[in-house]
C-alpha cells in the first residue's frame, strides 16, 4: 500500500497537492482531514478505495488525538490484509 503524507495550514495548498498526488499515484489512497466545528473531524477518501466521506467526534480537537482515534485506525482499516 502506498501512503503519501500531505499537510498543510492553507486548505488551497493542500487541495491543489491532492489533486496532483491522485493525478500521478493513481494506485494511491488518499485521505483528506479537517478539524470541522466544536471537535469534529472530518474525512474524506479517494483514489484507489472506495470513496467515503463521514465526521468522527474527538474529545477534543488536537492532532495528537486524531492520528490516535481516527487517522491511524483508518490507514489501518483500508490497508490491504497481507500488510
Amino acid at each position: 500500500m502506498n501512503l503519501i503524507v500531505l499537510s498543510a495550514l492553507d486548505t488551497f495548498s493542500r487541495d491543489s497537492g491532492m489533486e496532483h498526488l491522485r493525478r500521478h499515484h493513481r494506485d494511491a489512497i488518499t485521505l483528506r482531514y479537517d478539524f470541522g466545528e466544536g471537535n469534529r473531524l472530518v474525512r474524506d477518501v479517494a483514489g484507489s478505495a472506495a470513496t467515503e466521506h463521514a465526521e468522527a467526534a474527538l474529545e477534543h480537537p488536537c492532532i495528537g488525538c486524531a492520528t490516535k482515534y481516527e487517522i491511524l485506525p483508518t490507514i489501518q482499516r483500508l490497508a490491504p490484509a497481507d500488510s
